[in-house]
């Protein structure tokens, strides 16, 4: 490390690595959970306590062509629940068996009568459909992330799938040329029936508009009425639609199951034409997307051709509806994608209405695969009305995906149609435009937590694909540096084709997995990597053998785990993990179990020589825990029913009511809640555990004693990284998903105020960040006496900063604000005072830290897109970089047309 005062700039060597050849899975289908049908009758839908403090906005389904699956959920909370510069962030990864892949993605609503009419689900309220071209469709278990229930579909491969507007029914359109019904009222999956056949694959489905219950006159005196009028108000369906691989469009009786109607659509050169999208609106209006890249819709009562648009280059893909039913949305394979608004035209004396094309936009690089809106549309007659809108309007988005691996998000509001004038929010902080035409596109890129590790002694770099592990060893540079840049930073490893070298691949493993791999570590002395899918944890030691690197398998660890996972229930046992990290030392391998969510700390010290003398320390179920009771910690309980409650004690200083609950202490009812643990990290001496899940639940542990140190507070948003700083090895970095930083001390168990006065002034121009913080590290390991304190480094997809946590705290300025006390009294709110930049100090100059009064850090853009930034142990920066023209130049050519010059 190119050593220097903090007032000239730090100056780092830095491995900017480009050899690495990680390929994204691109996106396959997009989700959005419906709402409830509006109620007939006046009926109140019982009252959920979990939706108290959900937000408006739903979670997604991303599938994607390695056959994971991800969930998305909003970031924004208490005042950015309505708007988000980060909007949705990645939840969880449901891992697919291997090999499989995701062609359609439906949600449903577990219990519609739960809900009131458009309210927004939460993820306890929902049900997932995959298929991927098999005959299998899958449900999945949301909480443990694995596939819950199989159905063959009795007809060969499922091409498409689609739900009714109640959320009982699904329709399967197969290769056979068959639709297949699938009830899924009640929690049930089985067959119901079976529609005529055609000769052709159904490539898309769409169900028409349903019926609404008829409306009967109150009878007075009738015991059974209750169950009656449940029975009464049941939706009734009407037809479905199918587009075909024959250049038709076929329409089925619900009732009957037989063909009613069938539309041609044009063929060219004599080739038959592939409908490869259908949707239907409110009026019965059906709308269509081809292989000639023509978007054609169709009168509801006479099935023939009202308008047709071919504005796309190529096939049409998908198709979405907006949620007011008057926009639709059409994209394809030339990356383009279209509005089409429907407009009231005056003709005499009449009115009609009549569809335009408004609008494209072309944000995608490669074929569009999937769009989706939120809110959902859901086709309901002209008769019913829906209530009207209250309190804040946000804008509707369109979410949209394709090769090019990110998925795009975009207000898409129209005008209203009685001219009406109302202030649109838009929820993505993008602009404050909010139509389809003028607002920008948020895009949330890959997942890219957990890829790539460091073996900070060993200097290797390890990089986990779907199906395979890759390790490459980093040499030092003699004379690849080159002068410090502008900010500092000397690049070593600029060229992956430099004649010095720099780097070369030592290991290349193929692993036999069950899943989609989920995670992986490699310890910092290079002796020991593991790798885990949702079934099975695979550690190896791996031999030095000059510069190869030859792994030898420990094939006793399945049956040293298996009897601390084994629950005694009919639960599924398995060994795999979602999170893992070695100690320090290389001494200690901790694993968050994936079906089970337990904590495991494995003993390698004695294993070097004999690869079979591991064994399992201890086994932590906080994470299973259900409930967390909060109480002074002078008033906690040592005991519980005579029971020690493993110091989980806690005693917090003075939190804001805005960062968490009360202070406290946790005792929790040990029933079996089963949420995944998503970050595991070890303080640099090895004496501190931290794991946190997708609860946002955070638990401490001792590693000298090997006992459950504290738990933290629940925080408002997801917690994205941890990390513990080596100058204070007990202070633990907490990131959350809005980009928010906590620092808290496990020893004395509070929130040390400087450090909080420290992350409140970094917080305004870190939550501006459209993309979430992926990693936090600091710049050095160890902290030795007499030399400046680490920097907190955090890192994203796009940027990256330092913050010194142990600039001095400013002085506290009173506000204006006010706020009640815990005791009853108001007091005034301390609020941190923006001073001088010297708190905050971004790995730059001593002139960019002197920047513009106001700016607390400078966020560092130079190196993009990453895929990991980490420090070796003698201070080396490495930063691991995926140009996205790289990825794209690993695809199929995307669809180009020459418009002059072409011959």
């Amino acid at each position: 490390m190119a050593g220097t005062s903090s007032q000239a700039g730090t100056q780092l060597d830095v491995h900017r690595c480009r050899f690495v050849d990680y390929v994204p899975a691109s996106i396959t289908a997009i989700a959005v959970p419906p709402t409830p049908l509006p109620r007939v009758r006046s009926q109140s839908a019982p009252s959920n306590s979990a939706h108290k403090g959900a937000t408006r906005f739903p979670p997604i389904a991303v599938g994607r062509g390695d056959g994971n699956i991800e969930l998305y959920e909003w970031s924004g909370v208490g005042e950015t629940a309505q708007a988000s510069s980060q909007s949705w962030v990645l939840h969880k990864i449901l891992y697919a068996p291997v090999p499989s892949k995701v062609d359609n993605l439906i949600w449903v609503l577990r219990d519609p009568n739960s809900l009131r009419p458009g309210q927004t689900p939460i993820l306890d309220d929902l049900r997932l459909f995959s298929a991927g071209g098999g005959s299998e469709l899958l449900e999945w278990n949301l909480e443990s992330g694995t596939i819950a229930r199989t159905l063959s579909s009795q007809g060969g491969s499922i091409w498409s799938v689609s739900a009714n507007a109640s959320s009982t029914l699904l329709a399967l359109g197969c290769d056979d040329g068959s639709i297949r019904i699938v009830s899924i009222a009640d929690g049930v999956l089985e067959h119901k029936r079976k529609f005529d056949r055609v000769k052709t694959r159904l490539l898309s489905l769409a169900w028409g508009p349903s019926r609404p219950p008829t409306p009967r006159k109150p009878v007075t005196g009738a015991a059974d009425s209750d169950d009656e009028d449940d029975e009464d108000d049941e939706w009734t369906d009407s037809w479905i639609i199918a587009g075909c691989a024959d250049s038709t469009i076929r329409k089925w009786d619900f009732t009957s199951g037989r063909v009613l109607d069938r539309m041609v659509v044009d063929r060219q050169r004599g080739e038959r034409t592939l409908v490869w999208a259908v949707a239907v609106l409110g009026d019965g209006t059906m709308v269509s997307g081809d292989s000639l890249g023509y978007v054609r819709f169709w009168d509801a009562q006479t099935c023939t051709q009202m308008q047709s648009y071919r504005l796309h280059g190529a096939d049409v893909l998908c198709l979405a509806v907006g949620p007011e039913g008057r926009s639709i949305y059409s994209a394809g394979v030339d990356q383009k994608i279209c509005q089409f608004s429907r407009v009231q035209v005056a003709s005499g004396n009449t009115t009609s209405s009549r569809w335009i094309h408004s609008s494209s936009q072309r944000y995608h690089v490669h074929d569009v695969r999937a769009l989706a809106t939120w809110p959902m549309f859901i086709p309901l007659p002209p008769s019913v009305s829906l209530p009207p809108t209250t309190g804040r309007i946000i804008s509707p988005l369109l979410f949209s995906g394709g090769l090019d691996i990110s998925l795009n998000i975009k207000p898409c509001m129209v005008p209203l149609e009685h001219g009406d004038t109302v202030k649109v929010h838009n929820p993505l902080k993008t602009n404050p435009a909010t139509s389809f035409e003028n607002s920008w596109q948020a895009r949330r890129t890959f997942h890219v937590r957990g890829l790539v590790h460091v073996a900070r002694t060993a200097r290797l770099l390890m990089l986990l694909r779907d199906k395979s592990v890759s390790v490459w060893r980093l040499t030092r540079l003699q004379n690849g540096t080159v002068e410090p840049d502008e900010i500092g930073l000397r690049t070593m490893l600029e060229d992956p084709d430099a004649e010095q070298g720099g780097w070369n691949k030592v290991l290349d493993m193929q692993l036999n997995v069950l899943t989609n791999l989920c995670c992986g570590a490699i310890s910092d002395d290079g002796q020991w990597l593991a790798a885990a899918d949702m079934y099975e944890t695979k550690l190896f030691r791996l031999q030095h053998k000059g510069e190869n690197i030859k792994p030898r398998r420990v094939k006793n660890l399945t049956s040293e785990l298996l009897p601390h996972v084994a629950s005694g229930s009919e639960d599924e046992v398995s060994t795999g993990a979602t999170a893992m990290a070695f100690s320090p030392d290389s001494s200690k391998l901790v694993l968050g179990t994936s079906l089970s969510s337990y904590t495991l700390v494995i003993d390698l010290a004695n294993a070097h020589d004999d690869l079979d003398n591991i064994r399992v320390l201890r086994r932590f179920e906080h994470h299973r825990m259900r409930d967390v009771i909060l109480q002074p910690v002078s008033q906690a309980p040592r005991q519980l029913n005579g029971v020690h409650t493993d110091a989980v004690a806690m005693d917090v200083d003075e939190p804001s009511s805005s960062e968490m609950k009360s202070d406290a202490i946790a005792a929790t009812s040990y029933e079996a809640h089963i949420r995944r643990i998503s970050l595991i990290t070890f303080s640099p001496d090895g004496q501190w555990l931290a794991t946190s899940d997708i609860d946002r639940r955070v638990h401490v542990y001792n590693m000298d004693s090997i006992q459950h140190q504290c738990t933290l507070p629940s925080f408002e948003s997801p917690v994205v990284a941890l990390a513990f700083d080596p100058a204070r090895t007990h202070h633990l970095v907490i990131v959350l998903a809005t980009n928010r930083i906590r620092v808290f001390d496990v020893e004395v168990r509070t929130f040390p105020p400087s450090a909080r006065a420290v992350c409140e002034r970094a917080a305004p121009q870190l939550a501006k960040l459209r993309e979430t913080v992926v990693g936090a590290t600091f710049t050095r390991a160890r902290h030795e006496p007499g030399t400046p304190a680490p920097g907190l480094v955090l890192w994203a997809y796009d940027w990256f900063c330092q913050i010194k946590l142990d600039a001095e705290a400013p002085a506290p300025v009173p506000s204006k604000r006010k706020k009640r006390g815990r005791d009853g009294d108001v007091a005034d709110e301390v609020a941190p005072a923006l001073s001088e930049d010297k708190e905050l100090l971004a790995l730059g100059t001593a002139a960019q830290q002197q920047g513009p009064k106001g700016k607390p850090l400078v966020i560092n853009t130079q190196y993009r897109p990453l895929l990991f930034l980490g420090f070796m142990g003698d201070g080396d920066m490495v930063v691991v970089e995926r140009p996205y023209v790289d990825i794209l130049a690993s695809l199929p050519p995307a669809y180009s047309k020459h418009k002059y010059g072409a011959s």
